[in-house]
């Protein structure tokens, strides 16, 4: 199980030569610019390598790596060639309000570890990649001086000032326009903002702590 990428996987170093070479071989495989039915070996391997993430949020933060426009406009155009199953529970399920219950905490787990997955793992790609101009002034001169945490923090702060410019791009009159053609994109730009909505929480949180 070392291969596979999950946030309680220590052998971090191992998960990165993984996902470099799952990035580098399979992003164009991904998606594509028509409706398809989702690929056997895609899926297989997304599943193999992303057990515990979640369909919504996973697929929508691929989209923005994998547009080739650099854009949420790009993003939204895009459909994904893969689906996310849903890994059998392994404690008894006894009734249906016991399934109900499952399904609700297994939802949130995998929020929340799609999330981390994306912070900790995603460093370099598509929203997640870090250039100049994501930081401020002052705080870019400080990076090579200043704490491991305290980078941590300046590095997150950048995050959430560009995620946000990608919400408010999502938010637009332009891409709500955009949008009203076709239902399936509206529906995509949804699922992006429900990410980006995520993802600046968790910078906020990272912005003011050391972790």
């Amino acid at each position: 199980n070392d291969w596979k990428i999950t946030s309680d996987n220590s052998r971090r170093w191992f998960q990165s030569i993984i996902l470099d070479y799952f990035m580098r071989n399979y992003t164009s495989d991904l998606f594509s610019h028509v409706q398809v039915q989702s690929r056997g070996v895609i899926t297989e391997i997304v599943n193999l390598l992303f057990p515990s993430v979640n369909s919504v949020l996973f697929k929508s933060f691929l989209s923005l790596v994998c547009s080739t426009k650099d854009s949420v406009k790009g993003a939204i155009e895009l459909y994904p060639t893969f689906d996310i199953k849903l890994s059998l529970f392994s404690l008894p399920i006894q009734n249906e309000q016991d399934r109900e219950r499952a399904l609700i905490e297994d939802e949130e787990k995998r929020k929340k570890e799609t999330i981390n997955i994306i912070f900790d793992l995603f460093d370099g790609y598509g929203p997640m990649a870090r250039i100049s101009e994501d930081y401020r002034e002052e705080d870019l001169a400080k990076l090579s001086e200043i704490s491991t945490d305290k980078r941590k923090q300046i590095i997150a702060h950048a995050r959430k000032s560009k995620f946000q410019k990608i919400l408010n791009e999502l938010r637009s009159q332009a891409i709500q326009d955009f949008c009203q053609k076709d239902e399936v994109y509206e529906e995509r730009r949804k699922d992006l903002i429900y990410l980006l909505e995520l993802l600046i929480k968790e910078a906020s949180e990272r912005a003011t702590s050391s972790k």
